[in-house]
């Protein structure tokens, strides 16, 4: 019933789990100047993932990074954060690791270098 509250336009069999499970990530500053959450929150979007999945993840929380490393292949490591490279949020790189994050796609070491070579 809470379900059909939440959701009364939709029919419960067209739910989907992104429907009911999705995440913003909030800077802390936008907490106190809501009006700069345009510029520093990552957009709401759905999220796979629960709390008892290898990819746990709700909406208040997540991992905060997702490393595989294999030892003597460093060269192949995953390395995704949530948010991006850098914590400016006027840089390209502010938010260029969320839809790796969110989607649960790889970024690979190349990838990072890449990315560290813009500083």
């Amino acid at each position: 019933k809470n379900i059909q509250q939440r959701f009364p336009e939709k029919r419960l069999s067209l739910l989907s789990w992104g429907d009911m499970h999705t995440v913003q990530l909030q800077h802390p500053f936008s907490r106190v100047f809501p009006w700069l959450g345009f510029f520093l929150n990552m957009p709401q979007q759905p999220l796979n993932g629960c709390t008892y999945c290898v990819r746990v993840a709700t909406a208040d929380f997540g991992a905060s990074m997702r490393l595989v490393v294999s030892p003597g292949h460093e060269d192949k490591m995953i390395l995704v954060t949530p948010t991006g490279q850098s914590g400016h949020p006027l840089s390209t790189h502010y938010q260029d690791r969320f839809p790796y994050w969110v989607n649960g796609k790889k970024c690979t070491s190349f990838q990072i270098l890449k990315t560290q070579s813009c500083y």
